[in-house]
């Protein structure tokens, strides 16, 4: 799953994962911040 807009990427393959970086907006390691993830899964 890619999101062009934020430019991140997340592994779809890890659904637990995936709901803690919607709910908490983790911050990569290269200091990209993941939000409005689900609203941009519904445009994927």
């Amino acid at each position: 799953f890619k999101n062009s807009g934020k430019g991140f990427l997340v592994a779809t393959h890890e659904p637990e994962l995936f709901e803690d970086l919607c709910d908490r907006k983790i911050v990569l390691k290269s200091g990209t911040i993941l939000e409005d993830v689900r609203s941009s899964v519904a445009h994927t």
